[in-house]
């Protein structure tokens, strides 16, 4: 008989023995874990220099980082990495372990699987190929949308390798400042050819009766925005301080309701073709929710959506306002890292912040998250005015995309109107193009290229070449109706929004808004009728 005495011990002893048995299968797997680091250094594979870079390390499905870097989670796209001065360490588990990594657009990404099975330190070179140097031609990259930590942000630019970054410390109400002296400089020189323009500042009004948000650049000082709502003080009036305080407005993207009041005005030193809607995994839609004017029939899915902010650029040149492109991320907001959409521009003579303003605001860049583009009229370049007094011939357009990936198409559009295209055939990655037009009115000539890419869209678009006849600008009575008809709808909204604090403010702003819907309105006479047209696709 099997006593109750017999069958604790006996159960007690299995218990010891299952137990001793777990303790011994896991004790060296958990300790060869403590053990397994992967250190790694990075370099250009040309010249052997460390490069900064962006680093995705991951055992299985799980993200792996340098405590000592910069690290970015982001919920959407499942973004997850890190940022480093080119020298990494992370603790890794035993197995196969992927690594990508990335230097912003002119390194081809490089991607490596490891299998990590010995005790100890793994030590790595990584090679990154440059297919580009945009510097050497000349051309020097910037962000113009940035909310990343102003603390994080000079590794952040060198890892991406952006030459002026703006980081936005005042957004509405929130308020980096708020307590803490403020430095004598606008500027952070984090090298030579890299600086950080740390005063940058946002209004940002979202909602279906809003305008949407314009950003200030490179101020001196700050400018209060704290007392603002979702309806005053105006964008415009911001952007009047702004210019006051030294800076540059941009429109982070033409889809802004408010952006065609400031247009009119003369307030808009800049637009963002490439903006904070495209990431490098998926393309934010727009759908009417925070102020935005929702895509026309025809300008559906990702390339639609760039198309669509193409085209209402387009019908605000064709109002006679020569605005330059410009490209931002909103990193930090948005999941793409900083200088994924960015906008290049030719700098004057050695590399300065104040050469490069002065480039941007003359209308030399393009902006890009992808292809490289380069567009020539007669030999005139990017920015220039070409002036007749008379129509005289025709002239010769030539445009030039390149990229690391396969290319979908380049095409020279005309005062909105498609005049020329070349459709890549697959794998390739370099597109030249050329045609001529007939001198005849004045007009505005920009390139615009894709890439093959069924994630999200991968783009380039240049700032206007225009040709100026007997001194008159372009004028499309159909463009400025389009805007006069916007701006009849923010008139209306405002007459009824339960927003303002009293009725004065109320009788500011709608006088803004009617100065702007004249401006439009005397555009739009018959008159004034040049002959441009929308775009075609």
């Amino acid at each position: 008989m099997i006593t109750s005495r017999f069958l604790l011990g006996l159960g007690t002893w299995i218990f010891i023995a299952c137990m001793a048995s777990v303790c011994a299968a896991s004790e060296p797997s958990d300790r060869l874990a403590l053990l397994l680091r992967l250190r790694g250094e990075i370099v250009d594979a040309e010249t052997g220099r460390m490069l900064p870079a962006r680093v995705y390390l991951t055992r299985g499905s799980e993200p792996q980082f340098d405590p000592r870097a910069v690290i970015f989670k982001h919920q959407r796209d499942n973004e997850q990495n890190f940022s480093c001065d080119g020298r990494f360490d992370v603790q890794v588990t035993p197995g196969e372990t992927t690594i990508r990594i990335e230097r912003g657009l002119e390194y081809k990404p490089l991607v490596q699987t490891m299998r990590i099975s010995h005790e100890g330190v793994t030590q790595q070179k990584f090679a990154l190929e440059r297919w580009v140097n945009m510097a050497k031609e000349g051309w020097y990259s910037g962000d113009l949308h940035g909310h990343r930590d102003l603390e994080q942000m000079k590794t952040l630019v060198l890892a991406e390798d952006v030459n002026v970054a703006s980081v936005i410390t005042r957004h509405n109400q929130r308020d980096y400042w708020q307590g803490k002296e403020i430095p004598d400089s606008h500027l952070i020189h984090v090298d030579e050819t890299h600086v950080i323009s740390q005063f940058d500042e946002e209004v940002e009004y979202l909602g279906k009766n809003t305008l949407g948000a314009l950003i200030f650049i490179g101020m001196k000082k700050p400018i209060p925005i704290g007392d603002s709502n979702a309806a005053y003080p105006t964008l415009a009036q911001y952007a009047d301080r702004c210019h006051e305080a030294g800076g540059f407005v941009d429109a982070e993207k033409p889809i802004w309701l408010g952006v065609a009041v400031s247009a009119a005005l003369g307030q808009i030193d800049s637009i963002g073709i490439v903006n904070n809607h495209f990431h490098p995994r998926s393309v934010l839609p727009c759908v009417g929710n925070w102020g935005e004017i929702v895509p026309e029939k025809g300008f559906e899915g990702n390339d639609g959506l760039a198309l669509w902010c193409m085209e209402l650029y387009y019908r605000l040149l064709n109002c006679g306002f020569r605005i330059p492109v410009s490209g931002g991320t909103a990193s930090g907001i948005m999941p793409s890292p900083p200088g994924y959409s960015r906008v290049y521009v030719k700098v004057p003579g050695e590399f300065s912040y104040e050469n490069w303003v002065k480039g941007f605001k003359g209308g030399r860049s393009f902006a890009t998250n992808g292809p490289m583009l380069s567009l020539k009229v007669d030999g005139h370049e990017i920015g220039d005015v070409i002036r007749m007094e008379k129509p005289n011939g025709s002239v010769t357009i030539e445009a030039a995309a390149r990229s690391p990936v396969p290319l979908a198409y380049l095409e020279i559009v005309v005062s909105g109107r498609v005049a020329a295209r070349i459709d890549a055939p697959p794998r390739t990655t370099k597109l030249k193009l050329s045609t001529r037009t007939p001198a005849g009115d004045s007009k505005w000539i920009v390139a615009r290229a894709f890439e093959r890419n069924d994630e999200t869209a991968r783009f380039a678009h240049t700032s206007p070449i225009y040709i100026e006849v007997g001194g008159k600008p372009v004028v499309s009575r159909e463009a400025a109706a389009y805007y006069k008809s916007n701006i009849d709808k923010i008139i209306e909204f405002t007459e009824a929004s339960t927003l303002f604090k009293n009725e004065q403010d109320r009788e500011t702003a709608l006088s803004i808004y009617r100065k702007a819907r004249q401006i439009y309105a005397d555009l739009a006479r018959p008159a004034r009728e040049c002959g441009a047209l929308p775009a075609e696709r």
